[in-house]
């Protein structure tokens, strides 16, 4: 399966061998991630790489998910369905973020990331 579709930012750098400068891969924008993202000032302080690279984890797991029924990466037209595809893989990557700061720290306020994350899935 190929990545999902490339997006041009500036400044992002992903840690992946193949990652080339001021490019991600994902559905959504680093602005929708941010949208999904409780209002607190511990969001602010993520870089945008951060982000991106979220967002290139999630539109993959989306994209394997997808996968068993539509062809993947889309690259139709259909604004319904880009729409939804932008809702999955931001909700996903936010949910990973939200996951993966509070986790460790304190395990009963994640709780907006799971709602997040199932409302993807679903």
């Amino acid at each position: 399966m190929a990545l999902p579709p490339a997006i041009t930012l500036n400044g992002v750098q992903l840690t992946y061998s193949f990652a080339v400068a001021n490019t991600y891969y994902g559905y959504c924008t680093v602005a929708d991630v941010r949208f999904e993202l409780p209002n607190n000032s511990q969001y602010q302080n993520l870089t945008d790489s951060i982000v991106a690279q979220e967002i290139t984890i999630a539109a993959d797991e989306a994209q394997k998910m997808l996968d068993t029924v539509y062809v993947m990466p889309y690259t139709g037209t259909d604004s319904g369905i880009k729409l939804t595809l932008v809702e999955i893989n931001a909700k996903l990557a936010a949910s990973n973020i939200i996951e993966r700061m509070f986790t460790g720290n304190v395990p009963n306020a994640s709780e907006w990331g799971a709602l997040l994350r199932s409302k993807a899935e679903l």
